[in-house]
């Protein structure tokens, strides 16, 4: 068994997912919850918010070149 050392074991669900929806925009899906890419995204910096923010949910993903920068994962579903 390996020693982690304090550090959390990666699993799936931590690790983000670039895909596209079923309309064909990109979404990342990172801890069980889905993120859309946000219009105001240009060039390499993207941003991307949860995709239940029509109910008020403010967790959002800032990329840069589709690598995360910045991220606020508090939902509040």
């Amino acid at each position: 068994m390996p020693e982690w050392k304090g550090r959390v074991p990666l699993t799936r669900s931590h690790l983000p997912y670039f895909s596209v929806s079923r309309y064909g925009r990109p979404v990342i899906q990172l801890g069980g919850y889905r993120f859309n890419k946000n219009n105001r995204s240009k060039g390499s910096k993207m941003y991307w918010t949860c995709t239940k923010s029509a109910t008020g949910c403010r967790a959002s993903i800032t990329t840069l070149d589709y690598r995360i920068v910045k991220q606020n994962t508090n939902h509040c579903h």
